[in-house]
Parts: structure tokens; C-alpha cells; sequence
């Protein structure tokens, strides 16, 4: 570690876990502002990241870098930073939690054992503050301080995630990486849209550079966990035995492999078998058969673990009802909102995080006026359909700017996705940048596409 003018070994001791632990829980309910030097206000860091700068140089007193090692390197303690949203059911993390760059050359001659990103996910140092806009990151207030305990079910689906990963660069399709691949670790995107794209090994195609990242329901579970390390365990002398990385057994399986095997023998259970092994009260809403295929999985997962990881696994669940072979509906998603799209670019939209993102498709067929599960299926969308739903966004876009907001594409202009009204009636509206309230419309993707490409795969 490069240790810099604002460390002292009287603050903590850089061999110790228990010391860094402890001394970076005093920053709790605290900003930096509080906490540091008073040089922090006179240098100034620029930069997205700088919260996490302001935190390495002038509370632990290192030089922030890129070094492919954990942070506090001698005890492979890794600092991650982020920040977190209030909302009305408690808080959420606001983004993904970046680890690094994908390096497309080196992955390839890594096992996950000995990966840069288990050397630095394996044992984190999470902390996060309160995000508030246009606040400087030296007043953030910091609220969630803690180390990292995974499940081992956590680790195997993040083994398997990365493993997916390295499997596509080793087959030279690096340039066909989704971040809808995985469940909790994502190859996600980096940088502006014109940002050049990058040589892979074992193929020609130029590929998207891409980080590895926490994804955000992920990172959310981790910083509600009540398994971390507790005040107690770290008063003894003897912590440093007690707190190891976690192993990587072979034999571990992954949710998403369980589940997958698991619903197998749920199929053809009729609704109403399903209702009476939940314990649930028939409804008539419209969105019941739904609820059902959640509280299903929600009970396979429970049942395995003991706790309900559904929420933690980031999947987009939708339900389709399926008659003579055909989809009821569409698959619809939450109606845009014209003033914020127009001012956004693909990689950063709404839509696109959407679209990159894993799906749970469970399909009900009706047969005699009795619904039946006929499949559940994980998708998501491959390149060349990303792009189609870039190039529908993209004129999406230029129509709301061109003052065409209600004359948006329709079904019969692409074979995957379209726009259509997504409100309660005629009347329920949105504004637009133009001065005109417009009625409220989403994407949707065609229920043609869902047939041929999910159901009858």
C-alpha cells in the first residue's frame, strides 16, 4: 500500500481486518467533511468515482490507484464505495457496483479461484452513503458500513457468472456479452456510446469494453444483510483466525442451476394445485396468475435456503397466458417518461437496462377453462435483438423530439419490439418537453416474438 501523509498507525493497523473494520465504522452517520483533515476541503478530486478517492487518501491515508489487488492488499480486503436511495419500503443501492475491467486477453487464462475479481469481491469493505443531488461527495452522510459475508449459494452463482463470462471470450464471443448472461456478477457496459470498441482473442470482431459489476438488487441484498461481521466478533484477539475469505467448493450449486432443475417438476401442476400447496386465496385480478408464479419460485427458493433470495437475483418475471398455443398478450413494461427519455442516450436509458437484464418467462396454457404451467423459461435477448430494440428506441427518441410523441412505432415496424398506450384510460397523460400532455405509452415486446423464440423453443 502506498501510505500518504494523511495515515497514521494510530488510526488503524493495515494488517488487521478488525482494526480497518472498526476504524472505518466510526465514519458511520458521519461525512467525510467530519472525519478528516481539514485538507480535505482545500483539494478538491474531479471525477464520478471521487467520493471514493475523497475516502481512500484523506480517512485511510493511501494513494487511490488501479491496482489489480485488493485495496488493503496484505489482509485481501477490498474497499468498495457506493451510495444508497431512501425510499418508501426503507433503501435501495443506486447503481451496480463496479470491481474492473474486463481484460478479454487475460480472462481467458484465469480459473475463478484465482481471478482478479474474487481476489476483490471475496472479502469487501462496503461503504455507502445517503446519495443526494448536486451534494459534494465530502458531505455525504454515511450509512452502511460493514464486511461481507456471502452465502454459499451467493458464491457458486457468482462462480458460475463469471464462468459463463470467460466461456464466451474463450469461444470468441466476447462482442455477444449481455449483462442479461447473468444473475449477480454482470459484464456491464463502460463508457459513452462512442466509446471505440476493443480486440478479443479468437475472433475478428471488434467487442464492446466491458466491466465486471455487482448488479444492483445484488448489492442492495448485501447491504440489508444482517449475517456480517458483528460488534462482538471483532472485540476478540483472536479475529484474524475467525475472519477468512470464504471458500470455493466445486460442489456448490448455483440458485439459478437449482431452480432451473428444481421447476422441472412443478410442470403441468394445474393453478388451482398450485393455490392450495401456497396457501393463497383465489383471486380474480387480473394480475393473479402472476402472483402465483412468483410466490412459486419465491417458495422453491425458501424452501432450499431458508430465506427468500428471489429479490436479490434480479430477474424481470413475466407471466403469459397461453390459449390454443398463442400468448394472450403483448409483454409490456413502465410507460416512458417523454421529458426524461429525450434527454438520455442508449447505454444510459431506461429501456436499455431492460433490455440487457435476465427474464423469467413462466407460461399458464389453458386447457378446459383450467390453467396449467406448461414452462418456465430464462431468457435474455441476444445481440442482434438488442440492437433492433436500440434502433426502435432511437427513433422513439427522434419522434418525441420532432414533436410526434403520439405517433410513436407501431407493431407492423420491427419483428420485436413497438410502442403503444400503457395508461389507465385515454385520458391518463404525460407532459412532454413540447408543452403537450401526451397519453402515457411503454415499449412492448411483440407477442409473436415470445412464441416462436421462448415458448416453443
Amino acid at each position: 500500500m502506498d501510505f500518504n501523509e494523511y495515515y497514521s498507525p494510530e488510526n488503524y493497523n493495515p494488517y488487521s481486518i478488525s482494526s480497518i473494520f472498526n476504524y472505518a465504522k466510526n465514519l458511520k452517520g458521519h461525512t467525510l467533511a467530519d472525519k478528516c483533515h481539514s485538507d480535505i476541503l482545500e483539494k478538491s478530486i474531479a471525477g464520478k468515482g471521487n467520493f471514493g478517492q475523497y475516502l481512500e487518501k484523506f480517512y485511510f491515508g493511501y494513494e487511490p490507484n488501479n491496482n489489480p489487488e485488493p485495496d488493503f492488499s496484505y489482509v485481501d480486503v477490498e474497499l468498495k464505495t457506493g451510495a444508497i436511495l431512501e425510499t418508501s419500503k426503507g433503501f435501495r443501492a443506486k447503481e451496480r457496483l463496479a470491481i474492473g475491467i474486463i481484460n478479454f486477453s487475460n480472462i481467458i487464462n484465469e480459473s475463478f479461484e484465482s481471478s482478479h475479481v474474487w481476489e476483490k469481491l471475496k472479502m469487501p469493505l462496503l461503504v455507502f452513503h445517503v446519495y443526494k443531488k448536486d451534494e459534494d461527495p465530502r458531505n455525504y452522510k454515511v450509512s452502511n458500513v460493514n464486511i461481507v459475508q456471502y452465502t454459499n449459494a451467493e458464491i457458486a452463482q457468482i462462480r458460475d457468472d463469471w464462468n459463463l463470462i470467460r466461456n464466451k471470450v474463450a469461444n470468441g464471443k466476447a462482442h455477444e456479452i449481455s449483462g442479461g448472461d447473468t444473475l449477480l456478477l454482470e459484464a456491464a457496459t463502460t463508457g459513452s456510446k462512442n466509446q471505440k470498441y476493443v480486440a478479443q482473442p479468437f475472433s475478428d470482431e471488434l467487442a464492446h469494453p466491458r466491466r465486471f459489476a455487482l448488479k444492483q438488487a445484488f448489492v442492495t441484498t448485501l447491504l440489508k444483510k444482517e449475517s456480517y461481521l458483528v460488534e462482538e466478533e471483532i472485540i476478540s484477539s483472536t479475529v484474524e483466525e475467525e475472519i477468512v475469505p470464504p471458500l470455493v467448493e466445486e460442489e456448490m450449486i448455483s440458485p439459478q442451476t437449482f431452480l432451473i432443475n428444481k421447476l422441472k417438476e412443478y410442470r403441468d401442476i394445474s393453478l388451482d394445485e398450485a393455490i392450495s400447496m401456497l396457501n393463497i386465496e383465489k383471486s380474480t385480478q387480473k394480475n393473479f396468475i402472476s402472483k402465483v408464479s412468483k410466490k412459486l419460485v419465491e417458495k422453491i427458493l425458501l424452501d432450499e435456503y431458508s430465506e427468500n433470495i428471489f429479490d436479490s437475483l434480479e430477474l424481470i418475471h413475466k407471466t403469459c397466458r397461453v390459449f390454443d398455443g398463442k400468448l394472450k398478450e403483448n409483454i409490456s413494461f413502465p410507460y416512458m417518461k417523454y421529458d426524461e427519455l429525450v434527454q438520455q442516450e442508449w447505454e444510459e436509458s431506461d429501456f436499455h437496462q431492460i433490455i440487457e437484464s435476465k427474464f423469467m418467462f413462466v407460461f399458464w396454457e389453458s386447457i378446459n377453462n383450467e390453467f396449467y404451467l406448461k414452462k418456465i423459461s430464462f431468457w435474455n435477448a441476444p445481440p442482434k435483438d438488442v440492437l433492433e430494440a436500440k434502433r426502435i428506441w432511437e427513433k422513439t427518441k427522434q419522434l418525441i423530439l420532432d414533436k410526434q410523441a403520439d405517433n410513436l412505432p407501431k407493431t407492423k415496424e420491427s419483428y420485436f419490439v413497438h410502442v403503444r398506450p400503457h395508461g389507465r384510460d385515454s385520458n391518463d397523460k404525460y407532459p412532454t418537453l413540447y408543452g403537450v400532455d401526451v397519453k402515457k405509452q411503454s415499449f412492448w415486446i411483440h407477442k409473436n416474438y415470445i412464441e416462436e423464440n421462448i415458448l416453443n423453443t
